[in-house]
């Protein structure tokens, strides 16, 4: 892999390194001994997994990353965050996710077999995003994180999902084109098809103007999370299908093509959407502290991964044969990792 920055995706100017996982949250965790990658042939500590970049787009991340810190102090302090700050949030989730996939592209090339053609620039904040919260009832001395999913084989084909621990937060990412616009009543693009230097082209079609249930296909919330949803329609802000009074109306910023946030406390709850000053304490009922437990949270993160993978076809050529064959592929990958999943926990 050849270097690139991790934030524009040039060759880096003034080069510099970017912690993937940032320091802040390393020190504040005590997790700075610790491996991120542990295996028998390679072990990398959180403080060395670094990737390279321009000192302009560290320095103007670094303004990100302080924004960030202080709403995540919030969250995991238990006090009510406010849409735009959990916009930020969700801003900060879709950095660090494209980041780790980067750099594993970049760490661990024998496991990538292609130049990654996205960047965090790239990524962030440019398509739907749902964030699960989960909580775990383990003593408040039990700092840590923990990253889960990086080696799925979905992960490394696409960077939609993961999750991240954070002492006893749980935090599953993801995002991708149409992930939530559907049910949350926005425009969703239609008969994507690839065009020429990697880029897509396809039909808008109106949404629907209200939610519907569930609002990620093929996956059922559980009563012990709160899951924050966030439509996306920056890319094509300027069609017409766009300018309704709903989309307006449900906007975090209608000019800039972000969609406001929405969130879903357990299973049997109503989709509620955040105006104006509300706050939410992102405080789920937590889970008894036990590896039973944990796993069952991990399997929910794969199983995110395979519905996410599912999807109707996001990426089509408008070539019959060659729609098949990414079809097919799709659904290998999902086979494949349900028995990396089975083989992981032992079958449980």
């Amino acid at each position: 892999m050849r270097k690139m920055c991790v934030f524009c995706g040039h060759r880096p100017v003034d080069k510099n390194k970017e912690h993937v996982i940032p320091q802040w949250l390393i020190r504040e965790t005590g997790r700075t001994k610790s491996p991120i990658i542990d295996s028998p042939d390679k072990k990398i500590g959180f403080m060395a997994f670094t990737m390279p970049a321009c000192t302009a787009c560290n320095e103007r991340y670094s303004k990100f990353e302080s924004a960030a810190q202080l709403v995540m102090q919030k969250v995991l302090g238990g006090v009510s965050v406010n849409a735009t700050e959990i916009n930020t949030l969700l801003d900060w989730f879709d950095k660090v996710r494209v980041g780790l996939w980067l750099a594993g592209a970049y760490l661990n090339p024998e496991k990538y077999d292609f130049q990654p053609k996205i960047s965090i620039d790239t990524r962030v904040g440019k398509l739907d995003r749902a964030l699960i919260v989960e909580k775990i009832d383990m003593p408040a001395t039990d700092k840590g994180i923990l990253i889960e999913g990086l080696d799925s084989p979905i992960f490394v084909y696409s960077p939609s999902v993961f999750q991240m621990l954070i002492n006893n937060y749980s935090f599953t990412s993801a995002s991708c084109e149409n992930l939530v616009s559907n049910k949350l009543g926005f425009p969703i693009i239609t008969d994507v098809t690839l065009v020429s230097g990697g880029r897509t082209s396809g039909k808008l079609q109106a949404g629907r103007e209200k939610v519907t249930h569930p609002v990620i296909k093929d996956f059922a919330p559980s009563d012990n999370q709160i899951i924050l949803y966030q439509p996306i329609f920056s890319q094509f802000k300027n069609n017409p299908v766009c300018k309704t009074k709903y989309v307006q109306k449900y906007s975090l910023d209608y000019d800039a093509g972000v969609g406001g946030i929405f969130y879903q406390r357990g299973a049997n709850s109503p989709v509620v959407y955040m105006s104006g000053d509300d706050k939410i304490r992102l405080n789920p009922r937590p889970y008894p502290d036990d590896d039973q437990e944990l796993d069952k949270i991990h399997k929910r993160m794969y199983n995110l991964q395979i519905s996410v993978n599912n999807m109707p076809m996001r990426f089509c050529t408008g070539d019959a044969v060659v729609d098949a064959q990414l079809a097919f592929l799709r659904k290998c990958k999902s086979d494949v990792v349900a028995d990396y999943v089975k083989n992981k926990f032992n079958g449980r």
